[in-house]
């Protein structure tokens, strides 16, 4: 059963287009479960980390913070995590708030080889708000037209 279900899991991802892109932290490496969900559980011990980005901070442009718990469970030899997520794009034009579970299963294939897998399942709210939207449109007599490059 449980087999079969992976495999349905895997055939799906790979037909389904899943798509999306995720905020980027310069230092990636202080927080692994927000880079790769298989990283969840490296370490044996807890992982508690906290992320915070300010791209631009004149323009106040881009601000992204995040916060992830994880840690490695022997008895079913996998990692499992929380991470919460915030993205403010252009002074609250879009914004999005995530929260996902992490889950990695280690493997054991030889004494000195290992090869992890995960999951990284969430909710992602998603708000764009249409006031300070600017776009390429010429206002005559209180009309809007669309202007078209060379015409």
């Amino acid at each position: 059963m449980s087999r079969h279900f992976l495999w349905f899991v895997l055939v799906w991802g790979l037909i389904s287009g899943l798509k999306g892109q995720d905020p980027v932290f310069s230092q990636f490496y202080a927080s692994p479960a927000q880079l790769n969900p298989a990283l969840a559980g490296t370490t044996y011990a807890p992982r508690l980390a906290f992320n915070y980005r300010n791209q631009w901070p004149g323009l106040n442009a881009y601000v992204t913070y995040a916060a992830s718990y994880e840690q490695f469970v022997p008895s079913i030899n996998s990692g499992l995590g929380l991470m919460l997520l915030g993205d403010d794009q252009g002074q609250g034009l879009i914004k999005s708030t995530q929260i996902k579970g992490l889950y990695s299963y280690r493997l054991r294939v030889k004494d000195d080889f290992l090869s992890k897998s995960g999951w990284k399942p969430g909710l992602i709210n998603p708000i764009m708000t249409g006031t300070g939207l600017f776009f390429s449109i010429s206002w005559i007599n209180s009309t809007a037209r669309w202007t078209l490059p060379g015409r």
